[in-house]
């Protein structure tokens, strides 16, 4: 469940919540497993912490960098427990594990909900948050444009429809236009492999 906001329109409190469960669960989890066989903890983390830390991200997505780290923190906490890999960078304990970064995973889940919104998948209107680009204004990229609108406030600037159009913008066409929601996440993840997105 999510928690309230505080008064700047801020998802620091959310954060602060989910965190401090995460790490919680970590704590028990390191605790009560001697083995650090990746394929064991891995599938313990993914059942049991990621959803903590990837629940309805699309609405409370950081914007704060201070936020943004200390959710990645849970996940470079748990990339640690595995002694052979303390000595390498974060990313290349990612790579070791097949994990994303959790602020990926968190862009990841953004595009796919538009994705499903686009094509009516899920019970939301596509013009309550967006606005299509008619063809006389898309010169280049695909046929699924959106127009960015201008936000003042930095409230409206990292809400879920202002910030996932640019990056949706300038996908390509083979990702935009898959048939299936498993294609475009297949399509997805290669486009993010290919352009070193982790």
């Amino acid at each position: 469940m999510l928690s309230s906001i505080d008064d700047n329109i801020k998802w620091s409190p959310h954060c602060t919540k989910i965190v401090k469960r995460a790490h919680h669960l970590l704590s028990m989890i390191s605790k009560s497993f001697v083995s650090r066989d990746p394929a064991i903890l891995l599938k313990i983390y993914r059942a049991y912490v990621l959803p903590i830390l990837d629940y309805l991200s699309p609405i409370w997505c950081p914007f704060l960098v201070r936020d943004i780290e200390s959710v990645e923190k849970v996940q470079k906490r748990f990339t640690r427990l595995f002694p052979r890999l303390r000595k390498l960078s974060y990313r290349q304990r990612l790579s070791s594990l097949g994990l994303l970064s959790l602020q990926t995973r968190r862009l990841r889940f953004d595009l796919v909900t538009l994705y499903k919104i686009l094509h009516g998948l899920i019970d939301v209107p596509l013009d309550l948050f967006f606005t299509p680009c008619p063809s006389l204004h898309r010169t280049r990229g695909h046929p699924y444009k959106l127009f960015v609108n201008n936000s003042r406030l930095n409230s409206r600037k990292h809400f879920f429809s202002q910030r996932i159009v640019p990056f949706w913008n300038g996908l390509p066409t083979s990702v935009v236009t898959a048939g299936r929601v498993s294609q475009f996440r297949v399509s997805l993840d290669r486009y993010l492999a290919d352009n070193n997105i982790w």
